[in-house]
């Protein structure tokens, strides 16, 4: 028995056998003196390169110096060590984040963007793996119109995302810039991988419509209205009742010569909303383009009662009356269309 309590001992003390170094240092740490600790820190890492406790002293002492770009390096160093200090440093980590975060959206809330960013950027220094502040800071570059700052934000974010959880308004953000740039093929791929992540039935849908916005307006700047018109047709099937999309099928439609189809939709909407300003004057110019004066002129009044100013609507209006033998009306959108055109 009197054997194994040496035994017992000896490993006890061993155990509980520090370096000078890391002594002194913890010391030094007690003490605040900050430089003398990190002296006495880097003494032992050369003695113990891998000591998760010497990293974590270190980042802990540049914390207090207010070098929070050292402080994360050394926290690194020490989490790559093993877990021992995971939840100390995960909690100031967590600390100066949202200080800095909340900061941050003070900025953001009043468009202050570069000091926005600014922010953002010290939050990522601290904790430069947070998904959030990377997507956060492409958002605020984005609407800052620092568009390079946006598309690095951005990479950075989905580099680090989960894929159980595809971040769609980063790649909104991303898919914009390349639509903007005219940059086509990258922002149809982007397009094309929201469309596939969003369930359009949820409170997402608005993402999954900016991202067909993108694809019909690729098709129809390439001329290639069927399948602009197919993709019209993909996202009615979950919206059958919007009219801002049925009126971009109508479009869609003329631009494909089918007058009837255009023309049935219009009449669709006008039955729901007899104001609807494009509805009334898109069918009052197809009947008057097929000579149907008469016919065209309650539409294209309604147009012109809801935008005064619409030079199509005054001129297609002029012409129906005039077609249709009510010359005093004629005359009356001649003078508004004089006026008009005259800056008078």
């Amino acid at each position: 028995m009197k054997g194994l309590y040496f035994v017992l001992a000896g490993a006890l003390l061993t155990a509980g056998c520090i370096s000078p170094e890391l002594r002194s240092a913890r010391i030094a740490v007690n003490e605040r003196d900050w430089q003398r600790a990190i002296a006495q820190l880097e003494g032992e890492l050369h003695r113990v390169p891998r000591s998760p406790e010497a990293y974590y002293l270190l980042g802990f002492c540049y914390e207090r110096l207010g070098d929070l770009s050292r402080m994360s390096q050394y926290y690194d160093s020490s989490l790559a060590c093993g877990d021992a200090y995971r939840e100390r440093i995960v909690e100031a980590r967590r600390t100066y984040v949202a200080r800095y975060y909340r900061r941050f959206l003070t900025e953001f809330d009043s468009s202050r963007w570069s000091r926005a960013l600014e922010l953002v950027d010290s939050a990522l220094v601290v904790d430069p793996r947070d998904r959030e502040l990377y997507q956060q800071a492409s958002i605020a570059a984005y609407y800052g119109d620092q568009y390079d700052r946006a598309l690095n934000y951005g990479r950075r974010a989905l580099g680090l995302e989960n894929p159980a959880s595809p971040d769609v308004p980063t790649r909104e953000i991303l898919m914009s810039i390349a639509h903007s740039r005219k940059e086509d093929d990258e922002a149809i791929r982007l397009a094309r991988e929201i469309v596939k992540m969003v369930d359009p039935t949820t409170d997402s849908a608005e993402a999954y419509l900016r991202a067909f916005d993108v694809l019909v307006g690729f098709y129809e700047e390439k001329g290639d209205y069927a399948a602009a018109e197919s993709a019209i047709r993909e996202v009615m099937a979950f919206y059958p009742g919007r009219t801002d999309i049925k009126k971009n099928l109508a479009l869609m439609m003329l631009r494909r010569e089918n007058i009837a189809g255009a023309k049935s939709i219009y009449v669709e909407i006008l039955r729901n909303d007899s104001e609807d300003f494009d509805s009334n004057l898109n069918l009052g110019t197809i009947l008057a383009n097929e000579s149907d004066w008469t016919g065209s002129i309650p539409y294209l009044l309604k147009a012109h009662l809801s935008d005064p100013g619409n030079l199509i609507a005054i001129r297609n209006l002029m012409a129906a009356y005039f077609n249709s033998d009510q010359v005093e009306e004629g005359l009356k959108m001649k003078a508004k269309l004089d006026a008009l055109e005259g800056g008078g």
